[in-house]
């Protein structure tokens, strides 16, 4: 079933059952979904995006899931941080990359400290 798996298999099952399979766990905890190219869909017009641009299923995950799962991904991110990139991969001068590449890097920067 579709619920179990946490997620909406088309658009008119969406319609259907999100008011009540994405409302089980109270009217305070909010499912964050994603279709399959991992857009966040939070409203109708980016489900119907989805429906259009074929990107379903829909899939959903509660907050605890993703808590669950955060030290995995810092340690997956770290290691790739360690890996994969040169050395001088962070530069605060460096404009070369741009305005997004630069604020992604002070982000893992920030956000793993033992990173280079």
């Amino acid at each position: 079933m579709a619920e179990h798996d946490q997620q909406f298999d088309f658009f008119q099952q969406w319609v259907n059952k999100a008011s009540s399979w994405l409302t089980r766990r109270g009217p305070n905890v909010r499912a964050v979904c994603f279709d399959t190219s991992g857009t966040l869909c939070a409203n109708s017009t980016d489900f119907m995006a989805a429906r259009d641009g074929k990107r379903f299923p829909v899939r959903w995950v509660w907050p605890d899931q993703v808590a669950a799962r955060l030290p995995a991904l810092e340690n997956a991110i770290t290691t790739l941080i360690n890996v994969a990139l040169p050395e001088n991969w962070y530069d605060e001068d460096d404009l070369e990359h741009g305005d997004a590449w630069l604020e992604a890097a002070r982000l893992v920067k920030i956000t793993l400290p033992e990173s280079r």
